[in-house]
């Protein structure tokens, strides 16, 4: 049944985590930088400005083809598409490839599950760290309270869990400023939220018809070394149990 799909999904998940925990390093790769948006898999598409490149793993798909769109419109950032569906009204300023994996263009998110899965949250240098081990809805003040959606690159929302993850605006009205990083979800924007002012990495991505007026900025969180990550736990994986068997006789 569908809930044995969901644990075993689960399951997978943390069994990659545990490997994957031994093996990266505590450090958010530059080349995210240059994007907007970057999804392992699909990406339902329908803000009016992206200012930076996207990247699609998977599919890209238009969520309001009446309307025109526009990538990289404040920065001539490259973009990557797996593959497209037809119609979509979105013009390229800078240049875009289709066709490759993420990973042919240098981004791994077996890297990425990692560092969300060992990253800790804290504090340094002006620059914030969120770790969520949860999804559910969010906005800018669950970060930073009474905080700006011109959040200019200074908090990062990390999310550890394999749970969709709805980001809104503040109960006054207020945009969401920081990046958010979340290799293991579902991300949906809604075009309540104004605009995202940092990056998003997701497993897929949706916004609707409805968010045709959202923007997503790209302005990408700065302190990516002051990061700090959890030791690889020796004990993540359990020690088998001795089969049991008689006892010998004396």
């Amino acid at each position: 049944n569908n809930d044995n799909v969901s644990r075993s999904l689960i399951e997978v998940v943390e069994e990659d985590r545990a490997l994957a925990l031994a093996t990266c390093s505590c450090e958010i790769p530059i080349i995210l930088n240059s994007f907007s948006l970057v999804t392992e898999g699909d990406a339902y598409v329908s803000p009016h400005t992206i200012y930076r490149g996207i990247g699609i793993g998977g599919t890209l798909y238009d969520s309001a083809p009446t309307l025109s769109k526009v990538v990289s419109s404040n920065y001539r950032s490259d973009s990557y598409v797996y593959a497209t569906s037809n119609p979509t009204n979105i013009n390229y300023n800078g240049p875009v490839e289709y066709g490759k994996t993420l990973k042919e263009v240098g981004i791994d998110f077996d890297t990425l599950r990692c560092i969300a899965a060992k990253a800790k949250s804290g504090t340094n240098g002006g620059y914030k760290i969120v770790v969520f081990n949860q999804g559910g809805t969010f906005n800018t003040y669950d970060l930073n309270n009474g905080g700006q959606g011109e959040d200019n690159g200074k908090t990062i929302a990390i999310f550890n869990t394999v749970d969709d993850i709805i980001i809104d605006k503040t109960n006054d009205g207020r945009q969401f400023g920081p990046s958010i990083f979340a290799p293991f979800s579902k991300v949906t924007v809604k075009g309540s939220a104004g605009f995202v002012d940092g990056y998003i990495i997701a497993k897929t991505f949706v916004t609707d018809s409805s968010a045709s007026s959202l923007q997503l900025h790209g302005d990408y969180f700065q302190g990516s070394s002051n990061l700090t990550c959890s030791a690889p736990d020796p004990t993540a994986a359990p020690t088998p149990a001795p089969s049991p068997g008689p006892t010998p006789a004396p």
